[in-house]
C-alpha cells in the first residue's frame, strides 16, 4: 500500500514540475539584439516563433525603441485581413509602433499561396516601399490573376517577376513551413496578431472591431 501512495506521490510530483516548465502558447520571451540593420540580421529573438529579421517585411524598422510591435500573420485572400489594415495602420501611426507582416493561411489555399508568392516576388525585385503598395493592391482589389499592366504600375520588371514566380518551390516551402509551427503553437486564423511590448509578446488578437483592438493593445501595452 505504502509502495503503490509513493509511486502515486511521485507521478503527481512529476506532473507537477512537467507543467511548471511547459509555457502558456501565447508567452514568449524576446530580447533586441545589435546589428539591426546588417542584411539579414536578427532584429529580435523570439522564442518559439520565428526571429524577427531584417529580411521580413517591416514598418518602423528605423524606430530603435518602438512603444510595441505588431506581428501580423495574415493571408491575402482574407476578408477579414483586409478589413483589419486600416485599423492596423491607424494604430501603428498613432503610437510611433512597428509593424511586421507575415504570410498565414491554409496549406490547400491556392490562391493564398500564389498571391503571396507574387508579393515576395515583388519585394526580392523592387524593394519593402514596393512590397507594402503591393500588398495594399492585393487587399483593396483581390486580382483573380496579375497582369503586366499591374506589373508595370508598380515599376516591377516584369521579365525578373515571371522568372521568380515560375520558380516558387523555395517561397511555398518557407511559408509552409512557417504556417505549420504556427499552427502548433495555437493560430487557427487570420488576422493572427501578436503585440511585442517590453521584450516579451504580451498579447494577442484576431480579426475583430475597431473598438476592440484598440482596447486589446492598449491593456496589452501597459
Amino acid at each position: 500500500m505504502r509502495s503503490y501512495i509513493f509511486t502515486l506521490l511521485i507521478f503527481f510530483i512529476t506532473i507537477v514540475i512537467a507543467l511548471f516548465f511547459i509555457e502558456h502558447p501565447y508567452t514568449y520571451q524576446i530580447k533586441k539584439t545589435a546589428n539591426v540593420f546588417q542584411n539579414g540580421s536578427v532584429i529580435y529573438e523570439v522564442k518559439n516563433i520565428r526571429d524577427i529579421t531584417t529580411k521580413d517585411h517591416i514598418l518602423g524598422l528605423n524606430k530603435e525603441e518602438p512603444p510595441f510591435v505588431l506581428i501580423e500573420y495574415s493571408d491575402y485572400t482574407c476578408l477579414f485581413c483586409a478589413s483589419m489594415r486600416k485599423t492596423i495602420k491607424e494604430v501603428v501611426d498613432e503610437h510611433g509602433a512597428t509593424l511586421v507582416y507575415r504570410h498565414f493561411f491554409p496549406l490547400n489555399n491556392t490562391n493564398g499561396i500564389k498571391r503571396a508568392v507574387s508579393a515576395e516576388c515583388v519585394a526580392e525585385i523592387s524593394g519593402e516601399e514596393i512590397f507594402w503598395q503591393y500588398t495594399g493592391f492585393l487587399y483593396n482589389t483581390r486580382p483573380t490573376s496579375i497582369t503586366d499592366r499591374t506589373l508595370s504600375r508598380f515599376g516591377v520588371d516584369i521579365e525578373k517577376y515571371n522568372n521568380c514566380v515560375e520558380n516558387p518551390n523555395k517561397k511555398i516551402a518557407k511559408i509552409q513551413k512557417e504556417t505549420r509551427k504556427l499552427q502548433k503553437i495555437g493560430a487557427r486564423g487570420t488576422p493572427f496578431i501578436l503585440v511585442v511590448k517590453d521584450n516579451k509578446i504580451a498579447g494577442y488578437t484576431y480579426a475583430t472591431s475597431k473598438e476592440n483592438f484598440i482596447k486589446i493593445i492598449t491593456e496589452s501595452i501597459k
